[in-house]
């Protein structure tokens, strides 16, 4: 699914996304904002901020930069209670307007199995994120390798919606500055959290 129909699927879902999802990814959103544990005067990225369901979960720091593809979900996030000053920004994760190594830590949450090219949003965080600076994400990834049955069948109903349920994250991190600093479990293993770590290539 290209971007302009990701525009075209968020402009409706933005008016039930909150009712539909807010409570199923609570827990998840909360535990990997403290394993990312921003410092006061961290500059946060957060990627795909949809109707700002993470903004309440971020303690208070220097700046928070919100991209989405949607205007309509973030007329919702300029709402959405947040302890930090938030600077709200249409724009592709993929082609974020701030310049190399500017911010601390980048969150992503449930952005990588959506849209057309989840590599292309983690290139773009190596780009922007300091090193020594965190990436925390959530997604359903896939289990690496050849996927089981019920998952190849099961993906095809959210993907009309720009979900896949089919993609591995480790392809997307192949070859990219970054390590695994925790990666965790959730809903029986249909969810991963990940803390990634930007290091010097080559390290």
């Amino acid at each position: 699914m290209e971007f302009g129909e990701l525009r075209r699927t968020y402009r409706w879902m933005a008016h039930i996304y909150d009712r539909l999802f807010e409570r199923f990814y609570r827990g998840m959103r909360a535990a990997n904002f403290r394993a990312l544990a921003p410092t006061p005067s961290d500059t946060v990225l957060l990627v795909g901020v949809g109707t700002g369901l993470d903004l309440p979960h971020l303690p208070p720091i220097g700046r928070a930069l919100a991209l989405d593809v949607s205007p309509e979900m973030l007329v919702r996030a300029r709402h959405a209670r947040s302890r930090s000053p938030v600077d709200c920004i249409v724009a592709d994760g993929a082609r974020v307007p701030v310049r190399d190594g500017s911010v601390d830590a980048i969150v992503c949450h449930l952005v990588l199995c959506s849209g057309p090219d989840g590599r292309a949003l983690l290139a773009e965080a190596a780009r922007v994120v300091r090193i020594g600076g965190r990436v925390a994400i959530i997604d359903h990834f896939a289990p690496h390798g050849r996927l089981p049955l019920w998952r190849r069948v099961a993906s095809r109903a959210p993907a009309l919606l720009g979900t896949h349920l089919d993609r591995p994250v480790e392809p997307m991190l192949a070859g990219l500055p970054f390590v695994v600093r925790e990666d965790r479990r959730w809903k029986r293993g249909l969810y991963r959290s990940l803390l990634l770590e930007r290091v010097s290539p080559g390290d």
